[in-house]
């Protein structure tokens, strides 16, 4: 049976994929700031990446995509015959649909999205947020044993930025792409200026060894330096206490 096109459906069709490469940015730029409005906001990454999902949820009613997969492996190659390195790694999220306008062995499309924090480094360790953002973020598009977005001419990534400036958090990515990959380009400020309490979006590409070997990345920044942070555990605990009262 052969497979019906999607565009016979509509240009508009949520599963089309080039309706859905217009659309992604939008629904990632509302999610962020639905995020930036929840009453409850801990500095934990694993913690803000579970309420992202929510938030994309709630902002999807307008645009009607697929849901994606959250915190999932990276799913197979259809063209690799074996294992690969890259399929024990986990994207935060991502989206996968099929491009029927491709050639029947690359129709399939994984959208991936990337989320870190960007906060000051920490004073007890050696930990940065800027160098994890490039070396457990960016490079996993570029490298191929991480291959995230492989098949997929673009991905994106979240900077939940929680207490640093734009300007110095983009020097100090600048300066660990130099040290780490100084074949791939710097990111530049974004067009439309630093967004203060709201999303700054930066677009960046590159070339990569493996398919699409030219890719785009775009990069959105949650500005998160004036909301309220509670600690992790206090949380927890009223989390707790509300689902106590709930089912007295």
């Amino acid at each position: 049976m052969g497979r019906i096109p999607l565009i016979e459906l509509g240009l508009d069709n949520p599963l089309f994929w080039p309706t859905f490469k217009e659309q992604i940015a939008s629904l990632i730029f509302e999610a962020l700031l639905l995020l930036r409005q929840q009453n409850v906001l801990v500095k934990d990454e694993k913690e803000l990446n579970r309420l992202l999902y929510q938030c994309i949820l709630e902002a999807n009613s307008n645009f009607l995509l697929p849901p994606p997969a959250y915190d999932a492996h990276n799913p197979p190659d259809p063209e690799a015959k074996r294992k690969e390195k890259r399929e024990d790694n986990l994207p935060d999220l991502y989206w996968t649909l099929i491009d029927h306008g491709a050639n029947y062995q690359i129709w399939y499309r994984t959208f991936i999205l990337e989320c870190k924090r960007l906060d000051k480094k920490k004073k007890s360790s050696n930990w940065e947020y800027t160098e994890q953002y490039v070396i457990a973020g960016m490079l996993r598009f570029f490298l191929d044993e991480k291959g995230y977005g492989k098949g997929c001419e673009m991905g994106a990534m979240v900077g939940y930025i929680q207490d640093m400036e734009f300007d110095q958090i983009l020097e100090e990515i600048n300066s660990h792409i130099a040290t780490y990959e100084p074949s791939i380009p710097l990111l530049s400020k974004p067009v439309e200026g630093w967004q203060r309490q709201g999303v700054s979006y930066l677009i960046y590409s590159f070339d990569r060894s493996f398919i699409p070997e030219h890719f785009t990345l775009q990069h959105f920044w949650l500005d998160m330096k004036e909301c309220i942070f509670v600690e992790q555990d206090s949380s927890i605990i009223q989390a707790n206490r509300s689902k106590k009262k709930k089912y007295k």
